[in-house]
Formats: structure tokens, sequence, C-alpha cells
């Protein structure tokens, strides 16, 4: 008996905590379920479930994120988890029997505010996310009612006769075997995934060989336009007149080498004769030709209409 009420002390000190620091508490079923109004979403009303389940406080409140008909509101926070339940709050994370559940309600509600609550992704009035009904929970249970105080002391004492009264009750069975329902639903979706591997690995090497191609192609494309740039850069005018220049002066050192080689008397007068003009013939017309085109070029770059804008008198 005493234990029985050990735990009751602290399931109602920590009950008085979450209306002390949470005044807008609710209480939906006195010493089992309350609830916490939240800012409205997209119109809708939003509140926090809070269901002190038969081990509190010895292990953490579910709380889940409801809205119209007690019906999981699907938020968008990084807090809610699978079925709008808070199953990834810091607090309940960490949960222990020196835990405050009107600090740490209090710190949902503070962290939910009007900027931070979104309604999940894809989600619209008419959501289309599959809803669980879970259970409701009893205020009573008949099974627990019917013992002795002799029975209900093993009970609570016994932490195997605990658990073989706890996973018998009609409740605890329904949601197992929702439970068991979700995992068969998800091992089926997995089946489903793993027998398109096989598409989806014929598609991605599908893929990866046209990758090849499109870099080859591209390839070929980038070696075209280099030697498209080389052509061009020949035929520009800058080339050209560089291509002359060097073209006199290579004329020019020719012929002044065969000069020195006759001033040394290393060639007769008709030699040097035959070979000089030319060279200096070659050089002068490469240098008249440059200057020539340096010439045209700047004449037609005169030419060139210049727009000037006309001032209004």
């Amino acid at each position: 008996t005493s234990i029985f009420s050990h735990t009751e002390y602290r399931r109602r000190r920590q009950i008085e905590s979450l209306v002390r620091d949470v005044p807008s508490t609710k209480a939906v079923k006195a010493n089992h379920v309350y609830a916490v109004h939240l800012p409205r979403v997209e119109g809708q009303n939003v509140s926090l479930r809070i269901l002190l389940i038969p081990n509190f406080p010895e292990r953490a409140p579910m709380i889940q994120v409801v809205g119209d008909g007690e019906r999981p509101f699907p938020l968008r926070h990084p807090w809610v988890g699978s079925n709008s339940v808070l199953d990834k709050c810091p607090k309940l994370t960490s949960w222990n029997v020196h835990s405050s559940l009107g600090r740490t309600v209090l710190e949902i509600v503070e962290e939910f505010g009007p900027s931070t609550l979104q309604r999940g992704a894809g989600a619209s009035t008419s959501t289309q996310e599959k809803e669980i009904a879970l259970p409701e929970t009893p205020t009573v249970f008949p099974e627990f009612e019917a013992m002795t105080q002799e029975e209900r002391d093993d009970l609570l004492l016994e932490g195997d006769l605990f658990e073989a009264f706890f996973f018998n009750l009609p409740q605890v069975k329904q949601v197992q075997q929702i439970r068991d329902s979700l995992w068969s639903e998800n091992e089926e979706l997995a089946k489903q995934n793993l027998s398109q591997e096989e598409v989806f690995q014929e598609g991605k090497s599908e893929n990866d060989a046209l990758r090849e191609v499109v870099l080859e192609k591209k390839k070929v494309v980038e070696d075209k336009l280099a030697q498209q740039q080389a052509l061009m850069k020949r035929l520009s005018s800058s080339e050209a007149l560089e291509k002359l220049h060097k073209a006199a002066l290579e004329a020019e050192s020719e012929s002044e080498q065969i000069a020195s080689q006759f001033l040394d008397g290393e060639m007769s007068f008709k030699d040097f004769k035959k070979s000089f003009l030319p060279l200096r013939r070659k050089y002068h017309e490469r240098m008249c030709k440059r200057e020539r085109f340096i010439v045209t070029e700047k004449e037609a770059k005169d030419k060139v209409p210049v727009s000037v804008p006309q001032t209004s008198e």
C-alpha cells in the first residue's frame, strides 16, 4: 500500500507542476489525459494531448499534437515524429524520475510559437496521410478492480506479474496489433521497392552509357571549337601583320649575312649580286605591304560612322 501511495503522490505532484507552469492546461480525463492549446494553424485548432501512461512518472508521458476531433495533426517540426507524437523532444527522450512535467510542457509550448508552427509538407485540410486510431485510455480497469488487495500488492511488487497484467489488457493488445500491422505494411513496401531494383539498375546502366556518349560528343565539339579558334586567329589582321613583319626581318637578316660574306671576300660580286638583290627586294616589298596594310586598316576604321547624340535646342 505504501508503494502504491508513493507512486500516486509523485504522479499528483507532477500534475500540479503542469497546472502551475502551464495555467491553460485542461483536464480531459483527470489523472490520465490533459490538453494544452497551441496557436491556430491555417485556421484550425491545434493542441497538445498529454497522456500519462500507467508507469508515469517513472516513464515519460506520451505527448501528441492533435487537431479537431482529437485527430493527429500533421505538424512539421524536428520534434514531431510518426503519428504526430513528440518522440524527438530532448526533455522527453532524456526523461527520468526527477524531470518536471510542467517545465517540459512549458518548453514545448514556447518552442511551438506562431512563427514555427507549420502544417506538414503536402498536407491540407483534407489530409491524405494515414491516420491511426489509437484506443481510448480507460479511467478504470475492471481487471484491476476485481482483484483483492493482496493481489494488487503482489501486482505492484512483482515486475513479471505487472508486465503480464499490462500486456494482457485489451487496449495494449490493440496497440500491439496496430504495431504489427504497420510493420507488415512497411515490410511489404520494402519488398516492392526491392522488386524494382533490377529495373532501377537497368535504368542506371542506360543513364551511365548515355552520359559517356554525351561526354564523348562534348569533347568532339570542344576540339572543333579549338580548331575554329586557331583558324580564325590565322586569318586575323594582327596575325597577318605579325607574319608579314617576321618574313621581312628574315629576308633582311639573310641579305645582311650575304653582304658580310661579300665584304669579307668570301663571295664574288656576281654571286653577291645574284643573291643579295632578290632578298633586299623581298624585304622592302614585305615592309611596304605591311605599312600599306596598316594604313588601309586605319582608314577603314576611320570611315565607320559614329553616332553622336543630338541635343535639343
